[in-house]
């Protein structure tokens, strides 16, 4: 009877190192686990900043064609005004000119 109880209990500590063991294994997995998912979100943040400078500097060289096209646009603008007035400005200040002396 003393024997059967030794083996039971020697069965009991055989079944505890076990457990824990597979504790301590499963803690393991855990922790490589999230290491892993640290890792991949690491390399998924890297890769979302590239994509958004890549995107900003795409937007920054668009933005400033299209501010280089207004500027552009303007200056024709300006120069067919100035053209156009020109001429008449002349007119109107010989007409002013000769409002003046009264002739």
């Amino acid at each position: 009877m003393n024997e059967v109880i030794t083996k039971l209990y020697e069965m009991e500590e055989t079944a505890g190192r076990i457990l824990a063991e597979a504790q301590r294994y499963k803690e393991q997995l855990l922790e490589q686990r999230e290491r892993e998912k640290k890792a991949v979100e690491r390399e998924l943040e890297r890769e979302l900043e590239r994509k958004l400078s890549k995107e900003q500097k795409r937007l920054d060289e668009e933005a400033a064609a299209e501010i280089r096209d207004l500027e552009n646009h303007c200056q024709e603008q300006q120069k067919a005004l100035e053209e156009a007035c020109g001429g008449h400005m002349d007119a109107l200040a010989e007409e002013l000119f000769q409002k003046i002396l009264g002739t």
